[in-house]
């Protein structure tokens, strides 16, 4: 997997995580609407990364938070995300009209 995808992922999870904490998880989902990454220098393959950032903005149903990851030598990446948090029926259903349009039988 590429190194800004991998970033990405990591990046996300923490702040999943962090916008979960103040989300009702039975009756919401938390999903991605917004991400901004510059990747700004090599990480190989197992390096340790230190990972600070801090919420930017709280809206109603969604938070901005911005994320910076260092290797042991410097600054390897800056993430602004916008993460919001969705009625999950309303989301499994539009997922589920959307997964019986692709195994419709063609013609």
């Amino acid at each position: 997997m590429p190194a800004t995808v991998y970033l990405t992922a990591v990046i996300e999870g923490i702040c999943i995580r962090e916008m979960q904490a103040h989300t009702d998880q039975l009756q919401n989902v938390v999903v991605g609407r917004c991400i901004h990454l510059e990747h700004r220098a090599p990480v190989p393959a197992g390096a340790m990364l230190r990972v600070s950032g801090w919420t930017e903005r709280i809206g109603t149903h969604s938070a901005t938070f911005f994320v910076r990851a260092y290797d042991q030598q410097e600054l390897v990446c800056e993430v602004r995300m916008t993460l919001a948090s969705a009625d999950r029926k309303s989301l499994e259903l539009k997922i589920a009209g959307k997964i019986s349009e692709i195994e419709k039988p063609a013609i």
